[in-house]
């Protein structure tokens, strides 16, 4: 009987949490990513994790005053004794699926810049390090794309790739990348010459 009222006070922990972590992102003004619903677009795979993260911003250019959202479903769970987070379900089909790694699949307009801002942090042993990519992106309709670490482990290497019909995977070259432009200089600095 003990052990049933712990591992339910555990079970109801964890959806507790999930609800408060849920909560506080929007508190702060995190929107998650709702799918395009335009005619043209194509489909994004975006690793999830507590150590990642991706946001996007549907005008193309990144400022404060600009529109940006979460590319993440909401999370599901937590594991509370672990640390682990594990996030609803949110798959749209697409082919050729990672093994071994939490992904979410969303759909994005297209023909038109799109800024992507990703973020990864890992631990080496001894210290913290991170690695992100700040950038602008066009991408073709009807086409499936992914967002992941690329090198895992203790580095880490995020590009966007394509994934064509045979499974293989080549880089989408940003158009821009936005690492030293000045947000204060605002949309026409940062798509300029696009």
């Amino acid at each position: 009987m003990k052990t049933i009222v712990i591992t339910l006070f555990v079970a109801l922990l964890a959806g507790c949490t999930a609800g408060v972590v849920n909560q506080s992102k929007k508190l702060i003004g995190h929107k998650l990513y709702q799918d395009s619903t335009v005619d043209l677009t194509s489909n994004i795979r975006i690793q999830q994790g507590e150590n990642f993260s991706v946001q996007m911003y549907p005008n193309g250019c990144m400022t404060s005053m600009q529109p940006k959202f979460l590319m993440s479903p909401e999370v599901e769970s937590i594991n509370v004794l672990g640390g682990q987070t594990h996030y609803k379900t949110k798959l749209l089909n697409m082919p050729f699926p990672p093994k071994d790694i939490q992904f979410a699949e969303f759909k994005l307009p297209t023909e038109r810049f799109i800024a992507l801002s990703a973020y990864k942090s890992y631990h080496t042993g001894t210290e913290l390090r991170g690695c992100s990519v700040d950038a602008i992106y066009k991408f073709a309709s009807n086409k499936n794309y992914e967002l992941l670490d690329q090198a895992g482990g203790i580095q880490c290497s995020l590009e966007v790739q394509e994934i064509l019909p045979n499974g293989e995977r080549i880089e989408l070259k940003p158009l821009k990348y936005l690492r030293n432009v000045n947000e204060w200089a605002g949309c026409d600095a940062q798509l300029k010459d696009l």
